[in-house]
């Protein structure tokens, strides 16, 4: 498996429940404090809290200063307007952008025990704690959010939508359900190495481009695209030779890595990136036709496309590259 790119993970090596980090982070949601403060909030000792502080901040919820600890504003501002039993749906989120609680949920829903699920998850993310630490841990965070639950003695994934509340919450609730799916159907359609591989903020856009799709083609054509370039920057760094900063979007990168020799790409590669290429510069990144100056109309099912053949793209070059495998 290749090296993960400038990803770095760690857990604390306390157990927390998942009670405590919502009440820390709903201490930091109102100003700055230092850890004894925080502790003097959820009534723990200090390095208890430090370590609820630690798991908030893994999760990037909050900002670190040698002030203390703050929620972000967007997150802040949520759990201010939330009651008690509505705070989870703002940690599901942005636990589902964490890669190794993703894994976590992945491995339960293909029938491991929790146990099992947490000793292959610190195998394969190094989080530098034992893995009581991070089975109890990532549990706690499963089951506080709802995302996990008790079935017959084993935990399965629970993410079907109860009676949903008015406003904002209704939507927020939707979106939690939507992104858990959304990142699971990700990494199932890239498979363990490639998705363990591929950068956080590169999940976000395929993320993002699944769930507006729909309502936003544009938009997730764009999303979907960068994603893709990204992914194909990364690996062009690692193993190219050639320079490719100045290289301008998807088909020129493409067509770069394709001249090295040996070859990063190979034509079914090519064909793959340069599709995405060539519908993300009218579709989502350029503005008008040259030849006809207008604007494309982009429909849900071209953004879709989009998505799913960058996903195969990933994949693909990703084996080829690292595994010497050919698969289309």
């Amino acid at each position: 498996m290749a090296t993960l790119p400038n990803q770095k993970f760690k857990l604390p090596s306390r157990e927390v429940t998942g009670r405590r980090i919502l009440e820390a982070l709903f201490a930091v949601a109102h100003r700055r404090l230092t850890p004894s403060e925080v502790a003097r909030f959820i009534g723990s000792s200090e390095p208890y809290a430090s370590a609820c502080l630690a798991i908030l901040e893994e999760l990037k919820l909050v900002d670190v200063s040698p002030l203390g600890f703050q929620a972000i504003p967007l997150v802040a501002e949520d759990l201010r307007k939330m009651s008690l039993d509505q705070r989870h749906l703002v940690l599901s989120r942005y636990a589902m952008r964490y890669k190794p609680f993703v894994e976590f949920l992945a491995l339960i829903h293909k029938g491991y025990s929790v146990n099992e699920a947490a000793t292959k998850v610190n195998v394969i993310y190094t989080l530098g704690v034992g893995d009581q630490f991070v089975e109890k841990n990532l549990l706690e965070l499963a089951i506080c959010t709802y995302l996990v639950r008790q079935i017959n003695g084993s935990y399965g994934l629970d993410i079907i939508v109860e009676d949903l509340p008015p406003d904002y919450i209704d939507r927020l609730r939707e979106a939690t359900r939507g992104e858990v799916q959304a990142q699971l159907f990700i990494r199932e359609r890239l498979g363990d190495d490639a998705y363990q591989y591929l950068g956080g903020e590169q999940v976000e856009d395929f993320a993002h481009a699944l769930l507006e799709f729909r309502n936003a083609p544009r938009d997730a054509v764009a999303a979907g695209g960068r994603a893709v370039e990204d992914f194909l920057r990364t690996v062009a760094t690692a193993k190219g030779t050639q320079e490719y900063a100045t290289c301008n979007g998807l088909v020129e990168l493409s067509s770069r890595m394709r001249s090295e020799d040996p070859p990063l790409l190979l034509p079914g590669h090519m064909a793959r990136a340069q599709f995405v290429g060539m519908i993300r510069n009218p579709g989502g990144g350029h503005g008008k036709d040259k030849e006809t100056l207008e604007r494309w109309t982009v429909s849900a099912e071209a953004a879709l496309e989009v998505i799913l053949v960058g996903l195969s793209c990933v994949r693909s070059v990703y084996a080829y590259v690292f595994e010497d495998f050919q698969a289309l």
